[in-house]
């Protein structure tokens, strides 16, 4: 029996850990989507052209105008993680700030579809096809907090 409670112990360490680190990845990732984009004529300037493509402002505006969405979604995700902190997981806001991310991901797809249609070059439908898996995963979180936060009404009524 002893060996159950320090293997559930282990288990409760690790799960904290990994909260935290999500907490501090999205914090992370927030800063360098605002270096990117504070940094963003610096760092075309340096880079070969791919394609005959000259970082002209059009390109510096599109790229700064998809990088909105990405930063929005980050802050959403940063909140999310702060709420799994909170062991506050199965709520409204949470659904509410999922549907906020799915709103940035369809954002950014509409953003590289018509960069893909516009400019034919096959990192814009990379992207185009990442943020389609990202949004299909967004929408089963969802799903999935939703229905668990019935579960977890529904069994906290029945104690």
């Amino acid at each position: 029996m002893r060996e159950f409670s320090g293997s559930h112990d282990l288990l409760r360490i690790h799960r904290g850990l990994v909260k935290k680190a999500m907490v501090v990845l999205s914090v992370l990732s927030i800063l360098g989507v605002l270096a990117v984009m504070i940094f963003l004529p610096q760092l075309l300037a340096n880079l070969p052209a791919p394609s005959g493509l000259s970082p002209d402002g059009a390109h510096l505006l599109f790229l700064r105008l998809s990088a909105l969405p990405l930063l929005i979604l980050l802050c959403l995700f940063l909140s999310i993680s702060l709420s799994l902190n909170r062991n506050s997981v199965f709520t409204d806001q949470v659904v509410k700030r999922l549907t906020g991310i799915q709103v940035c991901l369809l954002l950014d797809q509409l953003l590289y579809l018509y960069a893909a249609v516009r400019t034919h070059l096959l990192l814009a439908v990379v992207i185009l096809l990442g943020c389609v898996m990202l949004l299909v995963l967004a929408t089963l979180f969802k799903e999935v907090i939703r229905d668990g936060g019935e579960y977890y009404t529904d069994s906290s009524l029945s104690i």
